[in-house]
């Protein structure tokens, strides 16, 4: 009795020293994983394991069989080739991600996110800067340049705790780039699929494959300017851009398709939005406090969805699989040199603990929340966490409907030429029988008035 009352004040006082039952330690140590506090619940993986989510059981052990299964898994971005110096680096660069992703879930139970094995894990730096694909333009003082955005005033007060696009229906599934370089696309994209949400309703995904193609002054999956990128879609030769659906995504592998495949006479595929108006948020030359970007970005996100730029090649980020950055490791950023990616902001809650930022990415499903991330509200410089106040894009657009043709009876096949031509000439026999009749007509009014 003595010892059941001792070990009652151990686990209230000292909840550590006894966190779970026998039970609830053998049901998490089943798939690998550490057995929390009272609440006895699973928590990170064993020390010597990492999760991978896409295998089950989701913790697996950090030893020879690692990269094995994590090639099964992401086989479409690491085939196995034949280069042996190859595979053995990727191999290391992926042990490496498996032991800073243990030791931070490890030394840090309580942190407010979690990290993992995504299908970018193995990535090198050269890797990272591929895939990213943004990169900055100074178009300040040039024809290039767009106008600033010029928020509403209201007060700090009045402005909404929270804002979710997402839950609103006006963010399009996410997307998966690959190995091309195409960030610079998806965030244009998904910020005029927002607008055209607002305008009218639109929910489609727009062609970022357009976008890569058709836009000559970017580099296509060798990566592209956000700005430049806006330019083109609100202003190009085609009238705007069609859907992903009419124009699907073609280079996953990295090899940009340079073919530019429309037409205008007649509009193939379909012109299905029109965009207009690019305006700029921020802005990476503009002088600014993190106070009047933090708000400035949040008015914005109440009218509709942001593209936005920021920093993404570090450990912290390649490897998160869920909750609220709250510190960004080596992918600080404070200078225009220093981004490298383009993603959408999607809205923001000030309700919470943690204030946070929600952001869409575009490395497909397998990463992150499923496709999406989260960053703390914190101060860090004037461009916050990741650099995500730096700079932003957003857009007018709308669904462009076409009017209803007039049907073309004289190009209609269905009916024959012969049939038009006897009709022609009935008509015109009958006109001439009618005009015969009336002279007729007149020529005996005129003798019976003799």
């Amino acid at each position: 009795m003595k010892f059941l009352i001792l070990l009652l004040f151990l686990r209230v006082i000292k909840g550590v020293l006894i966190p779970c039952s026998m039970e609830a330690i053998e049901k998490c140590s089943r798939d690998k994983r550490l057995c929390l506090d009272e609440r006895e619940e699973c928590g990170p993986c064993q020390e010597g394991c990492v999760e991978m989510r896409d295998m089950f059981p989701s913790c697996v052990k950090i030893d020879d069989t690692l990269w094995r299964n994590f090639q099964a898994v992401y086989e479409p971005l690491y085939k196995d080739g034949d280069n042996t110096d190859e595979k053995e680096l990727t191999a290391q660069l992926l042990n490496t991600s498996a032991q800073f992703i243990s030791k931070h879930n490890i030394l840090n139970e309580n942190s407010s996110y979690t990290l993992g094995l995504t299908p970018y894990s193995a990535d090198s730096e050269a890797e990272y800067q591929q895939r990213s694909g943004y990169f900055y333009v100074n178009v300040t003082g040039t024809s290039d340049e767009i106008p600033a955005y010029d928020p509403p005033t209201i007060a700090t007060a009045d402005i909404p705790k929270n804002i979710d696009w997402v839950a609103a229906g006006a963010i399009t599934p996410v997307k998966e780039q690959g190995r091309c370089g195409c960030s610079w696309t998806l965030g244009v994209c998904g910020a005029i699929e927002g607008a055209a949400f607002v305008y009218n309703g639109f929910n489609e995904s727009v062609s970022f494959q357009q976008l890569l193609s058709c836009n000559k002054r970017n580099l296509g999956c060798e990566g592209g300017s956000m700005t430049i990128g806006a330019i083109y879609a609100s202003d190009n030769w085609f009238g705007g851009l069609t859907t992903e659906k009419d124009y699907p995504y073609l280079d996953f592998n990295g090899l940009t398709s340079d073919y530019c495949n429309l037409t205008t006479t007649p509009t193939t595929p379909p012109l299905s939005v029109k965009v207009a108006d690019p305006v700029e948020i921020g802005g990476l030359g503009t002088l600014l406090s993190y106070t009047e970007r933090l708000e400035m970005f949040k008015l914005a996100l109440v009218e509709k969805p942001i593209a936005i730029v920021m920093k993404s090649s570090c450990l912290i980020f390649s490897n998160y699989i869920s909750g609220i950055l709250t510190d960004d490791g080596d992918c600080a950023c404070s200078d225009s040199t220093c981004f490298d990616h383009s993603v959408l902001m999607v809205g923001y809650n000030d309700t919470e603990t943690i204030p946070y930022f929600k952001l869409k990415n575009s490395w497909g499903i397998s990463w992150g929340e499923d496709g999406y991330f989260y960053v703390a509200q914190i101060q860090k410089g004037s461009y916050g966490l990741f650099g995500i106040l730096g700079e932003g894009i957003m857009f007018d657009a709308k669904q462009y409907i076409t009017s209803t043709p007039i049907p073309d009876v004289m190009g209609d096949s269905s009916f024959p030429i012969w049939a038009i031509i006897i009709i022609v000439i009935v008509c015109s026999l009958c006109c001439y029988i009618c005009i015969i009749g009336i002279r007729l007509k007149k020529a005996r009014g005129k003798k019976v008035a003799e």
